[in-house]
Parts: C-alpha cells; structure tokens; sequence
C-alpha cells in the first residue's frame, strides 16, 4: 500500500500557528478584554488547530485496484470504475481529477508530496492516460 499525504512540515507550521494564537490573549496589554472577548479568541486556536490536525491526517492510500481517500473517515473507490484522469491548472496549481462510471469524481491537489507518482500509479493500476493541459509541460 503507498500512501501519499500533505507535507508534514505544511501541518507542523499551521500547529505552530496554532499555537501562537492561543497565546495572544496571554500576552500583557493595556487594553480590558471583556470574557466574551477570550471567548471568542478561543475559537480561532481551535479552528486552525483542526485545520492542521486535518492536513496531518488526510491521506490518498493506493492499494492494488481501490483508493481509500480521507482524514478521519475514508471513501473508498475502485479504480476499475475509472473513466477518466484529468489534470488542471489553478491559480494554486494542479488539480487532478478521476472521474468514475457510478457518477463520483475524486478531486486533489499537486500540494500532495509526490502529486506526479500518484498520477503515474493511478494512469498504471487503471490503464487509463492522464490527460493535461494544453500547456502543461
């Protein structure tokens, strides 16, 4: 089974934003703060402590002819029900798309750590071309 995630160091900085956002209200001010105000700041923290523990976790897993994709919960999808690889540019970069015969397509990134095996080993397990932009090298 190979597995293909978001770069470590990527969830490892948005912890450490995390972080220093939990520490804001700790830091000295002149300011009143009213407890709502700590509230309220509580929840930023959290939110990009989630965000990071979802980058930490998500994963694409190529298995023989299925893929497991997810962070918590995974979907699973037969390759032989491929009908076709797409690949995209964005204003962020790349985006893969694998389209199924039941109607489902499965969208990801090139922020991927090794985004062009994937493609490679999807194209190879489904016999199928990885089809890219006109323009892409």
């Amino acid at each position: 089974m190979k597995i293909y995630r978001f770069s470590r160091r990527l969830s490892s900085l948005i912890f450490v934003v995390a972080l220093i956002f939990s520490a804001m209200p700790f830091l000295p001010s002149e300011r009143q703060v009213l407890p709502l105000g700590y509230l309220l700041m509580a929840a930023v923290p959290l939110i990009v402590a989630a965000i990071g523990a979802l980058a930490w976790k998500y994963g694409i897993y190529v298995d023989g002819s299925t893929l497991e994709v997810g962070a918590f919960t995974r979907r699973h999808y037969a390759l032989c029900k491929a009908t076709s690889i797409e690949v995209r540019r964005t204003k962020a970069g790349r985006v893969a798309t694998i389209k199924f015969s039941d109607g489902q397509s499965l969208s990801f990134g090139s922020n991927l750590v090794d985004f062009d095996d994937l493609l490679t080993l999807i194209s190879q397990r489904s016999s199928l071309p990885v089809t890219k932009p006109v323009w892409d090298p």
